[in-house]
């Protein structure tokens, strides 16, 4: 688990659905021996599909899915849209072979080209033996005909098939050439010529005969051309290190770079990298190789960037080397950083110091505040190594941790004189001779004294907030923008396509507590994006706000939750932009007929306890229902969206969600943290169990008198200062809090008019019925406050 963690994997093994019940057997297996084309029924599963159309395979057994299609052979169209051509098994001449002759148990055709279920099923292990020898029960590989080496026992892998490729010509045994039928001679060199569709080699397609049995069918995206229907490049060449050092004479500097110089006794310089030193870069410096991958234990705080110092120390009082860098959970996703931390190149290695102890120390600071987050420690496992690589996944933790930086001076014996007031002195580098400081972000420079702001005005185009990162990163990029609502792009540049979803009257709202909006991009693999979104009694609709400028091709799913393990789900449109142009603005409304079913409400138990890989073969049926009369679009399961096309044929994608857990619930005790991506959220959210409410459920109603804050508490909207935008019940309550706070103020007043008479006074008891009302407007007052 912890090393799936550290290489960003998840732990859900995905099942790609076109390659389910196509007719060829790939690698897919779990624990119950079940394969993708075990347990396949042929009516519910069928052989043509968009994704098995003219791929070069046949997965149809008479190959119907291949007829008409572009890249048969020859050619030039010798054959109509009905038949196959082939090479006859008596006279080896090309024939068109008709369809319904083709998978009837009969070999009609050189190489068993229109029977190929027999070697399909005994060589099942291997998609390259598919040339069945004539009047034998052996399979070779179309590479192995007309080779010039008798492979089947009746040679006519180089006699029968061979007749129309030589054309009445002797064989040609040249491996390095392939000669086409009309004499023509193609260089093949170290390459393979026959079966490579990426080049046109022969003008009949000669080349590529025999090469569509081998099974190499490939897996397009999900693709919606069956379903129902409700910008310029810049390129930039980068030269590899080859071409840079080619005419560079590096034997001279080994691991350097050779620089001429005409001052130099010997008319040349050696520069070295970090890793190596000398005059002509010939030693190695002992040093430790890092692999780090942080990441944030808080799902709340997507903003915050983090300064990582990490320490090479000797004996846990002295720095020998050190390495920082600026880490940023919004921009990277689980990202992996590659530091050296070098050793003194004068330290005696002696058995002693071979046996000394050395330990990386890193420090997690947040990079506006420079508050210690997190710390850790790591010994160096074998001294006697040139090289220690270590790879570690770091934690990020959510408080602030009480050491003082006080003490770490102490610890790493150094004074820390030389940094400015408004950084953090970690203690003293012996290798480069000066103090460790860590900057705030608007400070740069080896003692934090430069001042660092590259943000103007114009900075994030007045549509965000502009804010500092590092020196050191390209000027273009030495800031973030963090966008307004209906802004994206690294500079805020770009309105947001956004959507409006409203809900049909037959919809009740009240039941529901959060929606997640799920838009799937269908160009290539399908990727989602997911926003949440609050609900309440008084929604009426929801305004998202994307993170891209425009829709062009995919799906839009709505989530509405009741509890966590209890939600509905709604195929909210589907679009497709034909000339790129994109969707800015997309509205579309929530209504029952687009519910999409759980498979709990489709199959029986028998059918949904069964292993994924062999419940996916009954997916077929419930499109196939409709037919009786049945009407939905969709169906789910924990892990594959299914919509049913017009033609009643399931066609599913991953869901790509992962768990929507948050792995560290933040959400006090009366809640459950949930998240939108299984990797890397960009937003977090809580829901509360009955009677709880506040942004972490820090709030309850359970156990209190009554009062306001337990009957109005869970009704405000604390995100909107503006009585406006609040719901009705906290509309209506203002109203008479206002109303009876300014009755009372006015009646305090005219007590105190009335009682501030004399005479008044004098009867009853008027001083104490004054000092009453002066105390009830005083009580008012402090009250409005």
């Amino acid at each position: 688990m912890e090393c799936r963690a550290f290489r960003g994997v998840s732990n859900r093994v995905n099942i790609t659905f076109s390659k389910i019940c196509n007719g060829i057997l790939e690698d897919l297996s779990d624990a119950d021996n079940n394969t993708d084309e075990s347990d396949c029924s042929m009516d519910e599963w069928r052989c043509l599909t968009p994704y098995t159309k003219c791929d070069n395979t046949w997965h149809c057994l008479d190959g119907h899915d291949e007829l008409g299609c572009k890249n048969s052979i020859p050619k030039s169209g010798f054959c109509t849209k009905q038949s196959h051509f082939c090479l006859d098994i008596v006279t080896s001449l090309p024939i068109c072979l008709a369809r319904s002759k083709a998978a009837d148990g009969y070999i009609d055709c050189v190489g068993s080209t229109d029977e190929r279920a027999f070697c399909r099923i005994k060589y099942k292990n291997n998609r390259m033996n598919r040339y069945r020898c004539r009047n034998s029960d052996i399979c070779i590989t179309p590479f192995q005909v007309c080779d010039c080496h008798q492979d089947c026992p009746e040679n006519d892998d180089e006699t029968l098939a061979c007749i129309w490729i030589n054309n009445g010509r002797k064989p040609f045994c040249d491996e390095s050439k392939f000669r086409c039928r009309n004499g023509k001679y193609i260089e093949c060199g170290e390459k393979i010529c026959r079966c490579r569709s990426d080049w046109i080699y022969c003008s009949e397609g000669e080349h590529l005969l025999f090469c569509d049995l081998i099974n190499l069918s490939l897996h397009p995206a999900f693709t919606m051309n069956e379903l129902e229907k409700y910008s310029n490049v810049t390129k930039h060449r980068v030269l590899t290190m080859q071409q840079i050092t080619e005419h560079v004479n590096t034997q001279q500097c080994n691991q350097g770079l050779h620089v001429r110089s005409a001052s130099s006794s010997i008319r040349f310089y050696c520069l070295c990298s970090d890793h190596y030193y000398g005059d002509r870069c010939q030693y190695q410096r002992k040093r430790v190789s890092l692999i780090l991958r942080p990441s944030i234990t808080d799902s709340f705080d997507h903003q915050s960037s983090f300064k990582i110092v990490v320490l090479l120390v000797h004996q846990n009082t002295t720095i020998v080397s050190h390495n920082q860098f600026l880490y940023e959970p919004q921009f990277l996703c689980l990202p992996k950083y590659y530091l050296t931390l070098l050793y003194p190149i004068n330290i005696s290695w002696s058995s002693s110091s071979l046996s000394s102890n050395y330990s990386v120390h890193i420090y997690s600071f947040t990079s506006q505040t420079l508050e210690k987050r997190s710390s850790w420690q790591f010994d160096v496992p074998f001294h006697f190594l040139p090289v220690n690589r270590i790879a570690k996944r770091l934690l990020i933790a959510d408080t602030v941790l009480t050491t003082t930086i006080s003490s770490w001076s102490k610890i790493y014996n150094g004074n820390c004189s030389s940094c400015s007031e408004t950084a953090i002195c970690i203690g003293y580098d012996i290798d480069i001779g000066r103090d460790i400081c860590i900057c705030p972000l608007n400070r740069t420079g080896r003692r934090c004294l430069i001042p660092f702001n590259p943000c103007t005005k114009h900075s994030c185009n007045g549509h965000g907030r502009c804010i500092q990162r590092d020196a050191r990163f390209d000027p273009k990029f030495q800031f973030r923008c963090v966008c307004d609502d209906g802004w994206n792009g690294d500079f805020c540049e770009v309105s947001s396509a956004i959507i409006y979803i409203s809900f049909a009257k037959d919809i009740d709202i009240s039941i529901f507590k959060i929606t997640l909006i799920h838009v799937y991009n269908l160009e290539g693999t399908p990727l989602s994006t997911t926003y949440f979104h609050r609900l309440s009694r008084e929604t009426s609709n929801i305004t998202v706000f994307l993170d891209t400028f425009a829709l062009l091709h995919g799906l839009i799913f709505i989530q509405m939750y009741k509890s966590l393990d209890e939600f509905d789900t709604y195929l909210l449109m589907e679009y497709e932009e034909r000339y790129n142009h994109g969707w800015k603005n997309i509205s579309g409304e929530i209504h029952p007929s687009r519910r999409c079913r759980s498979i709990n409400e489709l199959f029986n138990m028998s059918v949904i306890a069964q292993p994924p890989l062999r419940r996916v073969k009954y997916y077929q049926q419930p499109c196939l229902k409709r037919k009786s009369g049945e009407t939905f679009l969709c169906f789910y399961d924990e892990q594959l969206m299914c919509l049913c096309d017009r033609t009643n044929y399931a066609n599913c994608f991953n869901l790509n969600s992962g768990s929507l857990s948050c792995p560290w619930n933040k959400c006090s005790n009366r809640g459950k943290c949930i998240q939108t991506y299984e990797k890397c959220p960009t937003a977090s959210f809580c829901f509360c169990e009955p009677c709880s409410y506040g942004s972490i459920c820090q709030f309850t109603t359970s156990g209190y008198a009554m009062s306001l804050d337990t009957i109005l508490g869970s009704h405000v909207h604390r995100r909107t200062p503006n009585i406006l935008n609040q719901t009705t019940t906290i509309q209506i309550s203002v109203g008479i809090l206002s109303t009876v706070i300014c009755i009372g103020i006015l009646l305090n007043i005219f007590a105190i008019g009335t009682f501030a008479e004399k005479n008044t006074r004098q009867v009853g008891s008027g001083l104490y019925l004054l000092i009453s009302s002066l105390l009830g407007l005083f009580t008012l007052i402090i009250l409005m406050c």
